[in-house]
């Protein structure tokens, strides 16, 4: 009977949220990290950075909360002042969490000046604590009264709102810069103050009588959760900080703030956006505020090892699964939602998405506390991942100006901010979340559990093991992450069994393992990780090797900006395409699958890394069709992005027409350009709607009023020039500043100065269009169009071209009033078939009928395919469809005549139906459609290619009937003679007879070799040898 009882009651805390903690025991499974004071790194790629940060970013930190004020809070706070508050009410917080910070680099590194400017900043908080009877201490509401002091006890009518004073959450900061700086340096001055702090909010909060008060910014759960373990395993403490102390008081609040998410009784519900909707255990997923989401995570997940509790670690592992299949962007990226800065739905990961530094080192923290609650290495695969791409992006290289956002694609003005001022942001908590995660990193490296050493990062480093079951030292070489060779070398202080688990991560192939030099075949890998147990002797050794490809990451289909596109990582880093890099062509790039990257190490390269090289192509804009050319393609680490010039950047970049950006010519530039626009928006392809269209990008010279000013296209090569074109940006229907200009004309560059072209038509102003002016063609590597702007007013362009082809012009049979022709040929990708957001031209309302689309050129051209997006309404239940049937005529003597091909028209959804066709030589081409009995059509985007430019050994290949990417270095025909090889001694890629190939021959006691076609674009060259090798 007793039994049942004892059952039923463990039933009944568990539902109410009012377990007992380390009742429960550990986590079987848990792990127990190696700690920052007993591993080294001495690394390659890691050792430079963090004394980088250690000195540069942590001292630039600091300095900023000292020129901002953030100081002189505690400092008013103590003498008693009111008012005058400086920066956010977290700002307390975020000093904390860089104390915490300036603790763990402490720890790994001993710093005296370092050590000597943080217990400066100790005493002036100590003056503030000191100032209130119960050691509360919140400046934000002690100068400003902003949000409310809790009562002790507490009593009817108290405000339990805390939201945006965050005061929970600076405790929580509070009493981890407390407990780390107490490890490093023994200092208990911080730690009075935190348990002081975290004393007064045991007595306030809690299950009734006490307040229903949750953190309005999770961080405190697990903040607490340590105290309770420093307590507990360092009791002697208690005494040296004076005062009482009932450590499972913490870990008992710190529950009780996880478990009582969803229970609004007393107190306003933030509802999913603070993770306060329902109960941590029924809610589906992590959601809303994408930092709070996940530092809740990392909470219950340190929680869940003191607990043992199932609920917690099912909860932790559904939400942690949904992040990384779902909810996560390549880089570790978390938070698509700019207006919450939080989680989307299930693959909403937009390119523009936000991607906050704070949420990446948040879950590179959770995902750290998870592979310690459940010894499982995929959860270390995700910390890898923030730290070589999501979090690390957040600082630059020179270590003092940061990313507060890092989408996946970005423009020119996303630029790195050095702190506050002008248009930047107010809120710097970053910088103090990322030197949290990367100061701890030394304590991420190895693990423990009985006699199990668990080896999860690698990382160059010297560790010391000594716990109750072991006894050793390892060292730890590698030149990761550029290349997948690591040796270990093992020191157990007496020869003895004990088992070392090796990570293995998930982005690898087969890893190879050398034990004392021997190769070691079928290892186990269980839960990620390689077994090796046998009896260790002092200097035995153990060599991994990973294979390092460059390897194309395809997303999954519901992620609907990533369809068409490719990402690359080699390794655990990630890549992306900057402009500069890339002609700014790299919008443009259109991938093969046999595209082969190559991979260098570029030692001079932002400050050393590994860049990525192919030969691919481009899809080039000439007017009034595309074109693709070859291309070279360079990527760099993502993490390294903007460290250089303003540039574009993507990581995602097309293998598919359909999600290409084809280029046109020219570099742009202005005279001037407003910080929130963008030079590249005069070139990027884009057509707006209207003079007014705020959904593509532009260029102003906001806020220059009345002068002259210009913008400019500037090509690698002299070009013949004879049309220009503008798209006027005016925001009268607005009501701002910008409108058209006074007057303008166009310049060109000879001889090193600028002239005015000849024989120009009228120049326009008129708005919503094109205004085009024709002129003498001339000769030049620059075209300028020079703009008077109005008195009073501002100016700005949407789009520009220049060159001998205007734009091709779209007509079709029939096109609804609310719809536009125009729709064809405006370079906007679709999302999908039904996409709403972007112009589309349609035949409703015929239905049943046969219609046409046509694009007319200005002079003849030679096309070779030809693209189209359909306009599809199937899923938003209205009356438009695919067509029944289409084809492609062009026009021959004034004859529609259907081009010659093999191909299918397509009718998909979703994507670009491509049909190739024989070479013809139109000024029209006309997509003729029937369309389905009792349904409509339309279509989104149309455009014509022109044969695609070849190399000569290209061309080579295609009339000898072989692909033009067959790689060169092959054998087609097994003849023992490559392709590059008949290439360039003049001989067919099919089988050669052996005495076709030329034969070295004395002549004049010279040696020499005479054949035939010698090519120009093929480098010759005598070797000799002595030995043949």
């Amino acid at each position: 009977m007793s039994i049942h009882h004892r059952v039923r009651l463990s039933f009944l805390l568990t539902v109410l949220g009012l377990s007992g903690g380390s009742a429960f025991g550990a986590a079987p499974d848990s792990l127990v990290a190696v700690g920052i004071q007993d591993v080294t790194i001495n690394d390659g790629f890691w050792s430079p950075k963090i004394g980088l940060w250690s000195s540069v970013t942590i001292n630039d930190t600091f300095d900023k909360f000292e020129q901002y004020g953030g100081f002189t809070n505690f400092d008013r706070v103590a003498q008693g002042l009111t008012g005058n508050h400086a920066g956010e009410p977290w700002w307390d917080g975020l000093i904390y969490e860089t104390i915490r910070a300036a603790g763990d680099f402490l720890s790994a590194n001993p710093d005296p000046a370092l050590q000597a400017r943080v217990d400066a900043y100790i005493v002036r908080i100590k003056a503030a604590a000191a100032h209130d009877p119960d050691g509360y201490v919140n400046t934000a509401q002690q100068l400003n009264n902003i949000g409310y002091k809790w009562k002790n006890p507490p009593t009817p009518g108290d405000n339990h709102d805390d939201d945006f004073p965050h005061t929970i959450y600076n405790a929580g900061c509070l009493v981890e810069a407390a407990i780390h700086y107490h490890r490093a340096t023994g200092d208990t001055e911080l730690l009075k103050i935190a348990t002081r702090m975290a004393n007064y909010m045991c007595g306030i909060m809690g299950p009734a009588p006490k307040l229903n008060i949750i953190p309005g910014h999770a961080l405190s759960e697990e903040t607490f959760v340590n105290l309770y373990q420093l307590y507990r395993d360092e009791p002697d403490l208690k005494a040296a900080v004076g005062l009482p102390v009932n450590e499972q008081d913490y870990l008992n609040l710190a529950q009780f703030w996880i478990e009582n998410r969803g229970n609004t009784v007393g107190r306003v519900s933030k509802g999913s956006y603070n993770q306060d909707d329902i109960s941590v255990f029924l809610q589906p997923t992590l959601q809303g505020h994408a930092v709070r989401s996940v530092l809740l995570a990392s909470g219950m997940a340190v929680a869940g090892r003191e607990n043992s509790r199932a609920d917690y670690r099912q909860t932790l592992e559904r939400w942690w699964q949904n992040m990384v299949d779902a909810r996560m962007y390549v880089t570790g990226g978390l938070g698509a939602v700019a207006a919450y800065e939080g989680f989307g739905a299930d693959y909403e990961l937009p390119h523009d998405g936000y991607a906050e530094t704070c949420a990446s080192a948040a879950c590179g923290l959770f995902s750290h506390n998870m592979n310690l609650l459940t010894g499982n290495a995929k959860y270390v695969d995700t910390l890898e991942r923030e730290l070589y791409n999501g979090a690390l992006s957040g600082v630059s290289l020179q270590g003092d100006t940061y990313f507060y956002t890092n989408p996946m694609s970005s423009e020119p003005n996303h630029r790195r901010w050095e702190w506050a001022g002008a248009g930047l942001p107010l809120t710097p908590c970053c910088p103090p979340m990322f030197l949290k995660l990367t100061s701890a990193l030394p304590s991420m490296i190895y693990a423990t559990k009985g006699s199990t050493v668990y080896v999860n990062l690698y990382v160059g480093s010297q560790a010391s093991i000594r716990t109750q079951s072991l006894d050793l030292g390892i060292t730890q070489t590698t030149g990761y992450p550029w290349n997948g060779t690591m040796n270990f070398t093992i020191h157990p202080a007496a020869p003895s069994t004990f088992t070392v688990k090796f990570r293995v991560p998930g982005w690898s192939g087969a890893p190879e393992f050398r034990i004392n030099g021997e190769l070691a075949s079928g290892l186990a890998v269980t839960d990620g990780y390689a077994t090796v147990t046998r009896q260790w002797q002092a200097g035995d050794t153990v060599g991994l090797t990973l294979p390092m490809p460059v390897k194309r990451v395809k997303s999954d289909e519901r992620v609907k900006a990533d369809r068409g596109r490719v990402a690359l990582m080699r390794g655990p880093v990630v890549y992306c395409f900057e402009g500069l890099d890339n002609s700014n062509a790299a919008r443009g790039i259109l991938m093969d699958e046999m595209d082969a990257f190559t991979a260098t190490y570029q030692p001079d390269l932002l400050g050393g890394v590994v860049q990525l090289k192919a030969r691919t192509s481009i899809v080039r804009n000439l007017g009034d069709t595309l074109r693709r050319e070859p291309f070279t393609a360079r990527a760099v680490p993502f993490f390294a992005n903007k460290n250089r010039d303003d540039t574009t950047m993507d990581v995602w970049v097309a293998d598919a027409t359909s999600a290409v950006r084809p280029v046109v010519a020219g570099i742009p530039s202005a005279s001037y350009v407003n910080p929130g626009d963008s030079v590249i928006a005069l070139n990027d392809g884009i057509v707006p709607r209207s003079s007014d269209d705020e959904n593509v990008p532009r260029m102003t010279w906001w806020n220059h009023k009345g002068t002259s000013e210009w913008v400019q296209l500037t090509y690698n090569k002299s070009r013949t020039i004879s049309t220009v074109g503008v798209y006027w940006w005016d925001e009268r229907r607005v009501n701002r500043e910008c409108r058209v200009p006074q007057s303008w004309s166009v310049q060109y560059l000879s001889g090193g100065q600028w002239l005015p072209v000849q024989g120009a038509s009228s120049y326009g102003v008129a708005m919503d269009q094109f205004n085009r002016v024709n002129f003498t063609p001339v000769e030049t590597t620059a075209i300028r169009v020079v703009a008077q702007l109005q008195s009073g007013w501002s100016a700005g362009i949407l789009e520009m071209y220049a060159g001998t082809r205007p734009p091709a012009v779209p007509t079709a049979s029939h096109t609804f009033a609310a719809d536009t022709v125009n729709a064809f040929t405006d370079g906007r990708i679709p999302a999908a078939s039904d996409d709403e957001s972007i112009p589309r031209q349609t035949y409703w309302d015929h239905k049943g009928s046969a219609e046409w689309a046509q694009l007319t050129f200005a002079a003849a051209r030679k096309l070779s395919s030809l693209e189209i997006y359909w306009w599809d309404e199937r899923r938003l239940n209205r009356d438009c469809r695919v067509p029944q049937s289409w084809s492609v005529q062009y026009l021959s003597n004034g004859q529609w005549l259907p081009v010659q091909t093999q191909d299918t028209y397509g009718t998909a959804m979703d994507t670009f139906n491509t049909v190739r066709f024989a070479e013809v030589e139109t000024t029209a081409i006309r997509v003729a459609l029937q369309i389905q009995s009792g349904w409509s059509a339309g279509i989104l985007e149309m455009c014509a290619y022109e044969p695609d430019f070849l190399t000569p050994a290209q061309s080579w290949l295609v009339e000898r009937g072989l692909d033009k990417s067959t790689s060169l270095l092959s054998d087609t025909d097994g003849d023992g003679i490559s392709l590059l090889t008949a290439y360039a001694l003049g001989l067919e890629p099919d089988r050669n007879p052996v005495n076709a190939m030329p034969s070295p021959a004395l002549s004049g006691g010279s040696l020499g070799m005479t054949f035939w076609g010698a090519r120009a674009d093929v480098k010759y060259a005598a070797e000799t040898s002595t030995d043949l090798r």
